[in-house]
């Protein structure tokens, strides 16, 4: 990652080019001036998007060719197509919590960029019934600048008569204007179930979603339902060092000098320090597709190596709770990781921590490390959530 060669009041650091055009984004003029050099890089990538949009949307016909939906199946869509954990992890989980909840019935899944087509979506909308109820994928996919938001409000007013569940989103709507369009749409429909996935979603939403009719609830996203559980209990007798899963996108708030500042500070004190993500580049999709299980156990068992995890990445949290790993959730520039670590606060899980500052972070890692005791996660999100949710959408 390249290093700015000016700097911005963040940290008194050098921050790096993400955060740069993050903060030029802010003036448009500026922005687009800016993106002058990189128009044929743009254009590449607009070209290789194009042509994965239709290998996916040939994908998603095929699929649909091969198993036509019957009644009483259900429709799962939004099902993420980039090879990251976190996003892997949620469709995961929402695929087990379908089949526990409601055995016997066929789940079809099916890609954004297949749904965003307006005639491969009137084929679904032909095959299906009142009888099929729609899931959407999890995730931060309510804003505006996100495909999956308009790819929800077309499905909402082309299936008016199925049940239609928004598990858990992030919500980011900037305007008024798009606020008003989303809840208009969404509160029209009868049988509609929208969860925000923390606070501060909910609260955006709440006074305009509730008065517009849409049924709004706040829960935690459904990757929580694996702390706790029998099936990811990793090791820990060998825990070393530390692990740092640091996000490289638009979402992250400390620059790469900072964040190698808080890896200094740490070899100081003597720790080992591996840098991760959760975004995977070692393997094919079809397997990370098909064979999951496998590849999450692995990635527990790493975070589970670790003596402590620190992380601005919002599944890195979760995937550290799992682990029974003591984590340090790093800011972000948004709500949506922050929010996150909100929830095991409220629970009263105490080996997740929130740093507010690079200094926060080294601080408490320190008092960790002194006093270093390995957690023995619950499972009262499945309990408290997830096993009480199909109850919550009976009743729509």
């Amino acid at each position: 990652m390249a290093i700015a060669i000016f700097s911005l009041p963040m940290e008194g650091l050098l921050v790096d080019v993400e955060i740069v055009k993050n903060k030029l984004k802010n003036n448009k003029l500026l922005y687009h001036i800016a993106l002058i050099p990189w128009l044929p890089i743009r254009l590449v990538k607009y070209c290789k998007k194009k042509r994965l949009d239709r290998k996916i949307l040939n994908e998603n016909k095929l699929r649909l060719k091969k198993f036509p939906v019957k009644e009483n199946d259900i429709l799962y869509f939004g099902v993420p197509y980039q090879l990251n954990a976190g996003d892997m992890a949620q469709t995961y989980c929402t695929r087990n919590w379908l089949k526990e909840n409601y055995p016997g019935r066929e789940i079809h899944e099916f890609n954004t960029a297949a749904l965003l087509d307006e005639s491969f979506l009137h084929t679904l909308k032909e095959q299906s019934t009142s009888s099929n109820m729609i899931f959407f994928q999890s995730g931060y996919t309510s804003h505006e600048k996100h495909r999956d938001h308009g790819m929800h409000k077309a499905v909402v007013q082309l299936f008016s008569n199925n049940k239609i569940i928004f598990m858990p989103q992030t919500v980011n709507i900037t305007t008024d204007a798009e606020l008003n369009r989303t809840a208009k749409i969404f509160g029209s429909h009868a049988h509609l179930l929208f969860l925000a996935r923390d606070r501060i979603s909910y609260e955006m939403v709440e006074r305009i979603f509730v008065s517009s009719g849409v049924n709004l609830l706040l829960y935690p996203d459904i990757v929580n339902i694996l702390v706790g559980a029998d099936a990811f209990q990793a090791g820990g007798d060998s825990r070393n060092g530390v692990l740092m899963v640091i996000r490289n996108d638009s979402e992250k708030y400390y620059g790469t000098q900072i964040i190698h500042r808080i890896q200094n500070e740490l070899f100081c004190m003597g720790e080992e320090v591996e840098i991760t993500d959760t975004t995977l580049s070692d393997i094919d999709y079809d397997s990370f597709y098909t064979d999951f299980e496998s590849v999450f156990s692995s990635l527990i068992q790493k975070w589970a190596s670790a003596k402590i995890v620190i992380t601005d990445r919002y599944h890195g949290t979760i995937f550290a709770a799992i682990a029974n790993t003591p984590v340090i959730v790093l800011a972000t520039n948004d709500h949506k990781v922050k929010g996150g670590y909100e929830w095991f606060a409220k629970e009263g899980y105490s080996s997740v921590y929130y740093a507010d500052s690079p200094d926060k972070a080294i601080k408490l890692t320190k008092a960790i490390l002194d006093d270093y005791i390995t957690a023995q996660n619950s499972d009262d999100f499945k309990k408290k959530y997830y096993d009480r949710l199909k109850r919550k959408i009976e009743i729509l």
